[in-house]
């Protein structure tokens, strides 16, 4: 274990205490403020103290969730949250610092965006703003420096998994919702984070033979809470998720075979998959909540959800129309679905649809909001990030770590596309895993290393 400095001493000793001042005063939501503070101080002490960011990360991503509740009281926990993140960056920097300009290209094309948009000044920018994208790219830099592996992802997978399933199955039995939604109390999100970490875990441990029998009871459990939410993109997660272990299989199983022959196999495994789900599906009662909003979109009607969607996304092409460059402004959007409604269905029922705060899709947001020089500066850190684990699967084919990432991508960047990013610091921490893989080339360079993994299941 390595020394402390003495303001790494002081800084654990006084800033707890600080924490815990903060939250003498929250009434009846203290327990909430006090898990948050067990995380943030938790998360300091394995990153301070025992030299493990990635635990540190996991816990930031336990804190962060709560946030989304937006509850008046939780409003101070933001800044404190944010302030405990800066410093444990600053503090892994400081000790692994690096001159690499594949590093600090992503700070200075992030920054000289917000830079040009504080210059110009189209809109008023707020300071929350500001501070929320500033976390978003500690954590990203935080990821990038940290050298993964299969163990230390794991280690933040597997027990996130279980926790958001035991949180999912007491707030069933204690509080009884009509659906789950888990710490960020929206279902969508829950069901979205839970089959994005569920994917990762399933297609690596499918590849490396974990028993089927704890396969298919975690899977079984995931399945059951994706009910329980009532969200139908998590049917869709769980879809990829079993497609992209069992085509993975097939495909590395048949890497001297031709491509055709490849596509072949991956291609029959997934039509056998939709059939097994459709048979699955009609031996279901027919009166849970998640197949009766299923059959309405089936029947080719619209449910007050998919209504809201169209008109969020419509509201939010009209709004690039307009500031196609710029965009109208983070926070904006619900001013910009105020008018279009106003302009368009001005006897629209708010009651039975409310109005909206975001586009219900990540790309129509940035959109909306950022404009075009947004979308490019984004859309450029992601297709590096992915750019580099298309080079690892390409270098390592026969590692399940790549495989495992590629699928949990693929449902942590298309869900967010017709809802919005579940939760802050989750996308930011899996691409930064994924900028990692680039930024340490000789990461599980070698196939055989994965196989010497001991399993954390």
């Amino acid at each position: 274990m390595n020394s402390l400095n003495a303001w790494q001493i002081t800084l654990l000793v006084l800033f707890p205490l600080f924490m815990m001042y903060s939250f003498l005063g929250s009434g009846d939501q203290f327990l909430l403020g006090a898990i948050i503070c067990a995380c943030l101080i938790t998360g300091c002490f394995c990153s301070f103290v025992l030299n493990k960011p990635e635990i540190n990360v996991l816990f930031f991503l336990i804190a962060l969730a709560f946030t989304d509740r937006q509850a008046p009281f939780l409003s101070y926990t933001f800044y404190l949250i944010n302030f405990v993140i800066a410093i444990t960056f600053i503090h892994y920097l400081s000790n692994n610092f690096t001159d690499r300009k594949y590093f600090w290209f992503f700070p200075f094309w992030v920054c000289s965006y917000h830079a040009l948009i504080l210059i110009i000044h189209p809109y008023s920018v707020p300071v929350a703003w500001l501070i929320y994208y500033a976390t978003d790219l500690a954590i990203f830099l935080l990821c990038v420096l940290i050298k993964w592996d299969a163990k230390k992802i794991m280690y933040i997978v597997i027990p996130h998994l279980i926790y958001l399933m035991c949180y999912g199955f007491l707030e069933k039995l204690v509080l009884n919702p009509i659906r789950v939604g888990g710490p960020t109390t929206h279902a969508t999100n829950y069901a979205i984070i839970l089959t994005f970490l569920w994917t990762i875990w399933f297609v690596w441990a499918y590849l490396r033979k974990i028993p089927i029998s704890l396969l298919t009871f975690v899977t079984f459990l995931v399945i059951f809470l994706v009910f329980l939410s009532g969200t139908r993109m998590g049917l869709i997660g769980i879809m990829i998720g079993l497609f992209g272990a069992v085509g993975t299989k097939i495909w590395i199983n048949n890497l001297h075979k031709s491509l055709a022959k490849k596509i072949t196999y991956a291609l029959s495994i997934f039509f056998t998959i939709i059939i097994l789900i459709a048979v699955a599906w009609q031996l279901l009662p027919q009166n849970i909540f998640l197949i009766k909003a299923w059959n309405v979109l089936l029947t080719g009607n619209l449910d007050p959800s998919s209504i809201g969607r169209l008109l969020g996304w419509a509201s939010a092409i009209e709004s690039f129309t307009k500031h196609p460059i710029l965009g109208i402004g983070p926070g904006n959007f619900d001013i910009a679905f105020t008018e279009f409604i106003s302009k368009h269905l001005p006897f629209y029922d708010t009651h039975s649809m409310p109005m909206l705060k975001h586009a219900h899709s990540t790309g129509f947001n940035v959109l909306a909001e950022y404009g075009l020089s947004g979308v490019i500066m984004l859309l450029t850190v992601i297709v590096i990030c992915w750019l580099q684990l298309i080079n690892f699967i390409w270098d390592n084919p026969q590692n399940p770590l790549g495989y495992s990432l590629f699928f949990g991508g693929i449902v942590i960047f298309c869900l967010p596309m017709i809802d919005m990013i579940p939760s802050q610091g989750l996308d930011c921490w899996f691409y930064g895993i994924l900028a990692s893989l680039g930024f340490h080339k000789n990461i599980l360079s070698n196939p055989k290393n994965e196989l010497n993994i001991k399993s954390v299941s």
